[in-house]
């Protein structure tokens, strides 16, 4: 079952054992809003195309699916996965480790509707609307608004997507239509999608300007915007506070980045004194975008309580830090995870 973080707004992780799998079912997907699920009529919804095209366009949900199909399987994080494990708290959803999961989405390539839409040559970035609206100050409405680059959103594999996991989409994860931009934090995937705009001026909405930027975070410029997953591993089982026999035990987990493909997972059964390399299973056939389950066998040396701990390397050179990231918002932070265990 989902772990439920928040009623009101609903948010709810995916639990660590799921991690063990390939892909998430979909029931399990973690869930992230902003406010309420908007109730939407999937015959008269539309999808508008604005701004600085030479078509402006609506489209309906059976002239997209109409278009050449086109299906991507992705690991999706919340950037604020692992805010809890911050040394003080943040504003910001109190997440564990479960805001993650790895599903197949299906739709159409953004670019085909891009295309047809022909594109001003001096388009920058493209605006991501959904039906969706929050309070932000305590007391204003706004919608769910956020850019991303025209030259990411050109590419062939980010999706206007209507079903994960061979189902479609449910009201919570976007119903009828969502955005799915790969190797980004979920925040660009923008559910419940009414309108794109493209525009020659960078977008400076709430959710681009105020929120889902790096801000008071040493080595990261002020303000950058929150983009691609920064690379991270976690250990699935055993559990915390599981108890383990004295014999092999197998420890495993899911390792994943936005910057590169995963080449190494260490594990240190000693909180971080030793470490030795895990086995990385094989990657998720034809995607590049799919988090790598690994294993390790660990026969214990002791009994008595023992400190697992778990980091990733990705092609990039990014290593998970044994320290957190602590910024403003605690967005990105991809410390490693310690996992407490009794040793019979």
């Amino acid at each position: 079952m989902l772990i439920p973080i928040e009623s009101s707004p609903y948010n709810a992780e995916s639990p660590l054992s799921a991690q063990t799998l390939p892909l998430t079912p979909a029931a399990l997907f973690y869930v992230r809003n902003h406010g309420g699920v908007p109730d939407i009529d999937a015959a008269a919804w539309r999808l508008k195309i604005y701004g600085a095209v030479d078509h402006a366009a609506e489209w309906s949900l059976d002239q997209l699916r109409a278009l050449p199909r086109h299906e991507v399987t992705l690991t999706m994080e919340c950037a604020g996965n692992g805010r809890t494990l911050l040394p003080s708290a943040v504003p910001g959803t109190p997440w564990n480790l479960g805001a993650i999961s790895t599903g197949t989405f299906a739709g159409t390539s953004l670019q085909q509707v891009l295309t047809q839409a022909g594109l001003a040559p001096n388009t920058i970035e493209l605006i991501g609307s959904g039906a969706d609206t929050s309070i932000v100050d305590g007391a204003r409405e706004i919608v769910f608004e956020r850019s991303i680059p025209i030259a990411t959103a050109l590419q062939p594999d980010v999706l206007l997507a209507w079903e994960l996991n061979g189902e479609p989409l449910s009201p919570d994860h976007g119903f009828p239509v969502r955005l799915v931009v790969p190797n980004w934090y979920g925040v660009a995937s923008i559910k419940w999608l009414t309108t794109l705009t493209a525009t020659v001026e960078p977008f400076t909405g709430f959710y681009q300007r105020d929120r889902y930027i790096y801000t008071r975070e040493d080595g990261t410029p002020e303000g950058q915007p929150v983009r691609a997953m920064r690379v991270r591993a976690i250990i699935s089982g055993p559990a915390e506070g599981a108890t383990v026999p004295g014999r092999t035990t197998r420890v495993a987990g899911k390792a994943w980045s936005g910057e590169g493909d995963i080449t190494r997972v260490e594990i240190s059964t000693d909180d971080g004194g030793t470490w030795a390399t895990a086995m990385l299973d094989e990657p998720f056939a034809n995607s590049s975008y799919a988090g790598r389950t690994w294993h390790y066998a660990w026969t214990p040396r002791s009994s008595g309580e023992q400190v697992l701990v778990v980091r990733a390397t990705d092609s990039a050179g990014n290593t998970q830090p044994l320290v957190p990231r602590v910024n403003r918002f605690g967005y990105g932070n991809n410390v490693a995870q310690r996992v407490r265990v009794m040793v019979q």
